[in-house]
């Protein structure tokens, strides 16, 4: 589980206790308390300090991914408890993005669906996808659904089957850290 990660799971509870401090500061003050847990722990081979491009671009591509899991994970909860009869699924509006998601952009589907429960946003890191509620079918195109934008009949095989990514689970953070967990 923890393979490849020095310090082990002790090391990732520190790294995880490290972000829950940061995480409502800014990624230059998250880097800079990073660059302390670094020396301590040993991790100079995943964020290298003497490489400052590279150190500050993992440090804020980890600050971003776990961001992104966490909003995706809070807006599904606040769309769920509210219990719209419909979502609307939208596209993030980057490049990367929209080259993978674009045909589900203005999707409308039941709350009850079970694309809901199996997907979702975010696809993948770096995903802007995102979802509202609507009380109607009708009223949706105010949200930006398009009644006519379908899920391709094989969609349950062409997306990531993922709803909440818990990163309470080592594994699953350790794979953040690693840079190895597709989103």
């Amino acid at each position: 589980m923890d393979q490849g990660i020095p310090g082990g799971a002790a090391a990732i509870a520190a790294f995880d206790a490290l972000f829950d401090r940061w995480q409502n500061h800014s990624v230059d003050a998250f880097a800079k308390g990073l660059r302390i847990f670094v020396g301590k722990w040993g991790w100079q081979s995943i964020f290298p300090p003497d490489q400052k491009a590279l150190f500050c671009n993992r440090a804020a591509g980890y600050f971003i991914a776990v961001h992104s899991i966490a909003y995706a994970n809070y807006r599904w909860a606040q769309v769920s408890e509210a219990q719209y009869p419909f979502i609307v699924l939208r596209g993030g509006g980057n490049l990367e993005c929209m080259a993978d998601h674009a045909n589900l952009d203005g999707l409308v589907l039941p709350h009850t669906h079970p694309f809901w429960s199996l997907s979702g946003p975010p696809f993948r890191y770096g995903c802007g996808c995102y979802i509202i509620a609507a009380q109607s079918r009708e009223s949706s195109h105010r949200m930006g659904g398009q009644c006519d934008v379908m899920l391709p009949a094989n969609w349950q095989d062409g997306l990531p089957l993922r709803r909440i990514i818990d990163l309470s689970r080592r594994d699953v953070l350790a794979d953040v850290i690693r840079g190895t967990f597709d989103l």
